[in-house]
């Protein structure tokens, strides 16, 4: 019987890659959130240190159209190859 603990074992995948997005602040009269962008830094810091995950955080401003765009249309399908995973 194999111990469970709180950190990853042996992967069979060459990086494991991560976006986190956390929004507090809407607009156009969506009532502001008080936990997403606390709850987003908090996964983030546990998939990068428990589950080594390398991490892209965006919160609140940063997420905007464009940058998300960019990011899940641009900047991560240069980085990841068939050997990655993306959370």
């Amino acid at each position: 019987m194999r111990a469970v603990t709180g950190t990853a074992s042996a992967s069979p995948f060459r990086r494991s890659i991560a976006v986190v997005i956390g929004i507090d602040g809407y607009a156009h009269g969506v009532p502001p959130l008080g936990t997403a962008v606390n709850d987003a830094r908090r996964l983030a810091a546990l998939l990068g240190t428990h589950h080594g995950y390398q991490v892209t955080t965006v919160l609140d401003g940063e997420a905007t159209r464009a940058r998300l765009v960019s990011l899940l249309t641009t900047e991560l399908p240069a980085q990841v190859t068939a050997d990655d995973r993306v959370c």
